[in-house]
C-alpha cells in the first residue's frame, strides 16, 4: 500500500536527502511540505509538484498523510513532534533526535500514545561497507570487540566552507554537536549499548575557524568495551573506524569504502602473506564498491526519467529508511525507540560537558 507522505523542513536535508529519496520510491507518494518560511516552501513545492503549508498540523491534516520526516534545525524537533504526534503520523526524525534524553522520551511518548512509528535517521548504518563489517563482526571474525577507536578530520580552519547551515552554529557543539549523532550510533552498532559517556578533551580558539571548537574526542562505553569518537578541524584523516578484537583487527575507511585486516605477523612469511591478502581485498572491495556505483548511477539516470526502481537508490540510507516508515511496522524498524533513547542519552552526557568546558 502506498503511503501519503509529507516532509517538514525545507532546507538542505528536507530537500537533498528527504525529499529526493521519498520521490523515486514506490512505497510514497509525496503530497506536500511545510516550511516555516513560506517563499522556501511555495519554491520547493513548486520544483517537486506539491503543495505547500507553512503549518505542519495543516498539512498533515488537509492532506490526510500517513508519515512524515521531520528535517527541521534539532531544537525544534521536540516541538514539532509533541504537536504531529496525535495526529497518528508515523515520523522519521533527522539527526541529532533531541537535545536531551528527557526531550527524546517525550517525543517517543508522545508518539506511542497515538499509535505512530517513530524512528530517528541513522543513516551511515545502512552503508554497504559498514553493514558488510557488521556482519563480519557478528559471525566472530574479529572475535570479541575490546574497544572501537573513531576519527574524522575537516582540514579547513580557513572557514567558510565547514559552515553547514546557520542552525549549526546555534546548537550546543556547533559542528561536533551537528556530527556527534553520527559517531555515537556508529560505534554502538559494533560495541552495544552505551552505558556511560562523557567528554576526553577539546581544542578550542582556532583561528579562522567559525566554530568554537576546533577539536573533541568523547569516550563511551559499553560494559568493559570502550569507543574513542574524535572529530577535528584542524586535520585531513579520512572518516575512520578502527575495530579493536579479541582475534583481529578491522580497520573500516568510510571515506575510500573499504576495510582491511590488521594482523601482528611473526615472521617475514606471514608479513608477506596478510599484505599479499590486503592488496587482495582492497581491489576486490574497490571493484565491487565500483561496480554498485556505476550501477546506482545508470539506475538514477532512468529514475530522473520517471521511473521508480528500488536498486537506484539501494545504497541510501535515507531511502532504506522512508521504506521502513513506509510499511508502518514497528517490527521492521531498523532504529527502534530504545536505540533513540540509547544515542540521546549519550548525545547529552557529552554536549553537557561540551558546553561546560567551552565556558570555563
Amino acid at each position: 500500500m502506498v503511503q501519503r507522505y509529507g516532509v517538514i523542513g525545507c532546507g538542505g536535508a528536507g530537500v537533498n536527502r528527504h525529499l529526493s529519496n521519498a520521490v523515486p520510491n514506490p512505497r510514497l507518494s509525496v503530497r506536500a511540505v511545510c516550511d516555516l518560511d513560506e517563499r522556501i516552501s511555495r519554491e520547493t513545492a513548486a520544483e517537486f509538484g506539491v503543495t505547500a503549508y507553512t503549518d505542519a498540523r495543516e498539512m498533515i491534516d488537509a492532506e490526510s498523510l500517513d508519515a512524515v520526516s521531520v528535517a527541521t534545525p534539532p531544537g525544534t524537533h521536540h516541538g514539532v513532534v509533541t504537536e504531529i504526534a496525535s495526529t497518528g503520523v508515523d515520523v522519521l526524525v533527522e539527526k541529532p533526535f533531541a537535545r536531551t534524553l528527557a526531550k527524546a522520551e517525550e517525543m517517543i511518548s508522545a508518539c506511542a500514545k497515538s499509535g505512530s512509528v517513530i524512528t530517528e535517521v541513522n543513516n551511515q548504518l545502512f552503508r554497504p561497507l559498514v553493514r558488510w563489517v557488521t556482519e563480519r563482526i557478528r559471525n566472530g571474525y574479529v572475535g570479541e570487540v575490546n574497544a572501537v577507536i573513531s576519527y574524522v578530520g575537516v582540514n579547513d580552519a580557513a572557514g567558510a566552507d565547514t559552515v553547514k547551515a546557520d542552525w549549526v552554529t546555534e546548537i550546543d557543539g556547533e559542528r561536533f554537536g551537528e556530527d556527534l549523532e553520527h559517531r555515537i550510533y556508529l560505534t554502538r552498532n559494533f560495541i552495544g549499548n552505551i552505558t556511560e559517556a562523557s567528554l576526553v578533551d577539546s581544542v578550542t580558539e582556532i583561528e579562522g575557524l567559525p566554530y568554537d571548537t576546533a577539536e573533541a574526542t568523547a569516550l563511551v562505553r559499553a560494559g568493559n568495551t570502550s569507543g574513542y569518537l574524535t572529530m577535528s578541524f584542524r586535520s585531513s584523516c579520512p572518516n575512520v573506524f578502527l575495530i579493536v578484537g579479541t582475534r583481529r583487527t578491522l580497520l573500516m575507511d568510510m571515506s575510500s569504502r573499504i576495510a582491511i585486516t590488521l594482523d601482528k605477523p611473526d615472521s617475514g612469511s606471514e608479513l608477506l602473506q596478510e599484505n599479499l591478502e590486503n592488496v587482495i581485498e582492497i581491489l576486490s572491495q574497490s571493484a565491487k564498491r565500483a561496480g554498485i556505483h556505476a550501477r546506482t548511477v545508470a539506475l538514477r539516470k532512468l529514475a530522473d526519467f520517471g521511473a521508480t526502481l528500488d536498486g537506484a537508490y539501494a545504497t541510501s540510507g535515507h531511502y532504506q529508511q522512508l521504506s521502513e516508515l513506509a510499511r508502518g511496522d514497528p517490527d521492521r524498524i531498523t532504529v527502534t525507540p530504545n536505540d533513540i533513547r540509547n544515542n540521546a542519552m549519550a548525545y547529552e552526557r557529552v554536549i553537557d560537558e561540551m558546553v561546560t568546558a567551552a565556558s570555563e
